[in-house]
Formats: C-alpha cells, sequence, structure tokens
C-alpha cells in the first residue's frame, strides 16, 4: 500500500478531495489531505500569506507518511509540491500532476497561465476580490461534474491570494530533478487547457503522461478513475 499526499489547488481546499481520499483509503492507502494557508480551515488572513505559508503544511503532511510519499498537486498545487520537492528533506516516491501547473526553475504560475492561449479561466476571474465569478465555475471547474458536488463549492471556495502567481520557482536538479515525476492530463479541462498541459509535460521528455477525459475536477467528476491513475489499477 501507498502513502499519499494530496494538494489542492487556487480557491479550493482539502474539502475538494473528499471522494478520493476516501476511495484511497478504502483500498487500503495512507492519506494526507492538507489545507494551504487561507484555505479550507486555515483561517490566514490572505494579507499574512507568504509563500512559506503555502509550502509549510505540505512539508508537515509529508513527515507525517509512514513511507516515502506520493505527492499529488492539483492545477495551482503543482507549483507548490514542486517548490515543496525543492525544500523538503523526506525521501519522496514521486510527484504527481494532476491538470496542474509544472513549472520549469525560474517560472512563475503566472508566466505560465500567460502561456495559455485556450483557457477560458481568466476571463472569469474578478482581480477585485481574487475569486471566480459564479458563472465561470462550471464551465472552467465542475462541467462534468454533479450538482450537490458543485453546490458544495459554492459554499467552500475561498479568495485566492496572489503570492503563489508569482513566486519564481527555483528548481535544482539535485533535489527537485532527482524525484520521479508524473502527469495526468485532463482532456476537458477549461481552466488549464489540455494542450498547455501536454506542452508543459513534453518540457520533461522522460516524464510518464496519461489522460482522463474529464474536467478540471476529476476529483468529484471519476474519482475511482482518479484513485487507479494515481496508484495504480
Amino acid at each position: 500500500m501507498a502513502a499519499i499526499v494530496l494538494v489542492h489547488g487556487a480557491w479550493h481546499g482539502a474539502w475538494c478531495w473528499y471522494k478520493v481520499k476516501t476511495e484511497l483509503e478504502r483500498r487500503g492507502h495512507w492519506v494526507a489531505a492538507p489545507d494551504l494557508a487561507g484555505h479550507g480551515g486555515d483561517r490566514t488572513p490572505n494579507a499574512n500569506i507568504a509563500i512559506d505559508a503555502y509550502i509549510q503544511p505540505v512539508l508537515d503532511a509529508l513527515v507525517s507518511a509512514p513511507e516515502p510519499p506520493l505527492l499529488v498537486g492539483h492545477s495551482m498545487g503543482g507549483m507548490i509540491i514542486s517548490l515543496a520537492a525543492e525544500r523538503t528533506s523526506t525521501r519522496l516516491a514521486s510527484l504527481i500532476y494532476l491538470c496542474a501547473f509544472l513549472p520549469q526553475d525560474g517560472e512563475s504560475l503566472m508566466d505560465l497561465v500567460t502561456r495559455d492561449a485556450h483557457s477560458k479561466l481568466l476571463s472569469y476571474i474578478d482581480f477585485a476580490t481574487n475569486t471566480v465569478r459564479d458563472e465561470g465555475l462550471v464551465p472552467c471547474f465542475y462541467a462534468d461534474c454533479l450538482t450537490e458536488d458543485v453546490t458544495l463549492a459554492r459554499m467552500l471556495l475561498q479568495p485566492q491570494t496572489q503570492v503563489p502567481t508569482t513566486t519564481k520557482a527555483s528548481l535544482t536538479a539535485a533535489r527537485f530533478g532527482a524525484i520521479a515525476r508524473h502527469y495526468i492530463v485532463c482532456a476537458q479541462d477549461q481552466a488549464i487547457s489540455a494542450e498547455h498541459q501536454r506542452w508543459m509535460a513534453a518540457r520533461y521528455p522522460d516524464m510518464p503522461v496519461m489522460e482522463m477525459n474529464t474536467s478540471h475536477s476529476p476529483f468529484f467528476s471519476a474519482p475511482a478513475l482518479l484513485a487507479d491513475a494515481i496508484v495504480g489499477k
């Protein structure tokens, strides 16, 4: 059985993994899903959040793992797991990027966002409140999700600080580069286009890539298939 740490993306919290965490634990795996600062149950004010406040909950979860864990990052979480992998002294089994931003050294998340010509997300972001306008939630995030999961998300989504979007990744071959990486493309994604996901993955030519025919949120729409993709059938 595997140890797995699940890292959520922007606006979300650990709550978004509730189906996948349940599915993985039912199969006998050890699973942690931390809230990043200012998300979920963490009430850190956005004004007080620096990038370390995003990375530290992940590092804490890694230390708690009973064996070298799989570190899974969704969307913005791809940047966070990359930075955590560079900093941790914990041995990792692999990094898994779920329709996630996968940086190279010196790139910020915003650098990657602005290169995605096919994403619909930017047109729905209210930068005054750091939220996604309601009319953009289903088409960008939850196009194939159950109504009750969309309702849950509407109740729990929180404003997203801009700190992790502008932080430049500092990644080295000796640390980040020494960890195995895998990419899961979500082929129907409208937040981070499938074309952009494939482009980010292709910059790491030895990295295995698989595809799921889902929107941006397979943790809601296809939890069993996502569990298969994370740990193998």
